[in-house]
């Protein structure tokens, strides 16, 4: 009884480290692709904010607004560090995704492939909820001022209320792009 036991734990222990020698080198690419993305990211992060540090890109954006609008959201980070993390974190994501493609298991590949194709869905949210800022801070400002032209009463309170539908709209359609509440915006 002692040998069939110790024989059983002995087989199950083995069939565990034959899967591990199996898997291993898989594990291993997929650690040198996601290190070797890191270290990617990093470089392409520093080159992008350099370069538009180079470029003035701060500048233009703190002429245009684009500053204070991020300032009024509570990022305080300057728009071309806030591009090197963006780049940053797209690169290091795809090369996560193509490490866990690495391991061969075909539910890593059908993450990695139905993360790519809901990229350009976060781009096109992002964009919307980035029009929607701008043009809900133009809005109200119009707003603001016809309310205070045409002497209506509390000019502040229209003005906020323009703001915020603009802010709800956008952001009910960006929810609807990465089609998380589909029909939202019909509703």
């Amino acid at each position: 009884m002692e040998k069939t036991l110790a024989r059983t734990l002995a087989a199950i222990w083995q069939s565990y480290y034959d899967g591990f020698l199996t898997i291993l080198p898989s594990l291993l690419a997929a650690l040198i692709i996601i290190f070797a993305g890191w270290l990617l990211a990093l470089l392409l992060s520093r080159i992008i904010r350099r370069a538009l540090k180079m470029t003035r890109f701060d500048q233009f954006c703190g002429n245009s607004g684009f500053t204070h609008l991020l300032s009024k959201a509570d990022i305080h980070s300057s728009p071309s560090i806030l591009a090197g993390k963006l780049i940053f974190w797209l690169v290091f994501l795809v090369f996560i995704m193509s490490g866990l493609n690495a391991l061969g298991l075909e539910l890593f590949r059908r993450l990695a492939s139905e993360f790519l194709l809901y990229l350009p869905n976060v781009f096109s949210a992002a964009l919307i909820l980035l029009a929607g800022a701008l043009g809900g801070s133009f809005l109200s400002r119009a707003a603001l001022l016809g309310a205070v032209n045409a002497n209506l009463p509390s000019p502040r309170t229209i003005s906020l209320m323009v703001k915020y539908a603009i802010l709800v709209l956008c952001s009910a359609m960006a929810l609807e792009q990465l089609k998380i509440a589909g029909n939202i915006v019909m509703a």
